[in-house]
């Protein structure tokens, strides 16, 4: 790892950025030094704003994926490089936040993507039911304990969410249920959704893959999704 990359990280972490975060910023940091074939250090800011139009009229990204590589790359020159954060505004400036209007899968279709042959019950019923059921982002999911189901108090607690907050989301008389059923059937240990080895969570990569194979398994269409 070079010295830059490594403080770059520094720098992330020591502002509580996530896990997920910390990899989004630095590979958008690495292909800006792909596409120039040189340092990061070593780039100017009108070059900067040259690959951030590359990235819209060439490689056609959505706006989102922009607001995200202006980010990083506004974070990086700003905290590792010590460029100022004037000429940085005017070399990356902040793109207009697009207004998504999401697609949701309506109860029937929910109730064929749960009902999906060839999926196991640790896949149908604990992940994507939790899932939805709770309203929980995949990550979320991923690192429940089985202490965090609350049900004397009907609460699922979910720790260091979104934004890094402990926050409490409703746990229903439903999916109490189903939770035991799995309690029974498979008895994990410190963690609820345990992976490979089962001594770490489920990776979100993995959630997702269980996802769009569930997806394709009941043959609806890719229009519904689960945040990550």
């Amino acid at each position: 790892m070079t010295a830059l990359r490594q403080k770059f990280i520094d720098e992330m972490e020591l502002r509580g950025f996530s896990e997920n975060s910390i990899l989004s910023y630095v590979g958008v940091v690495r292909e800006l030094a792909r596409h120039f074939k040189r340092s990061p250090d070593q780039i100017t800011d009108e070059e900067l704003k040259q690959y951030l139009l590359h990235r819209i009229r060439e490689d056609k990204c959505a706006a989102a994926t922009i607001i995200v590589n202006a980010s990083a790359l506004r974070f990086f020159y700003r905290h590792v490089i010590g460029r100022s954060i004037d000429e940085l505004v005017k070399a990356l400036p902040r793109m207009r936040k697009p207004v998504v209007r999401l697609r949701a899968y309506s109860l029937e279709q929910m109730e064929k993507l749960l009902s999906a042959e060839g999926l196991n019950l640790k896949h149908r019923v604990l992940l994507l039911t939790t899932t939805y059921a709770a309203g929980l982002r995949v990550s979320e999911v991923c690192h429940l304990e089985p202490a965090d189901v609350l049900s004397a108090r009907m609460q699922i607690r979910v720790k260091q969410g979104k934004g890094a907050k402990d926050r409490f989301v409703v746990l229903s008389p439903k999916l109490l249920e189903v939770l035991r059923v799995y309690w029974r059937a498979c008895r994990p240990q410190h963690w609820l959704f345990p992976g490979d080895p089962p001594d770490k969570p489920l990776t979100r990569l993995s959630a997702l893959r269980v996802f769009y194979r569930a997806v394709a398994l009941s043959g609806l269409p890719k229009l519904g999704g689960i945040i990550a």
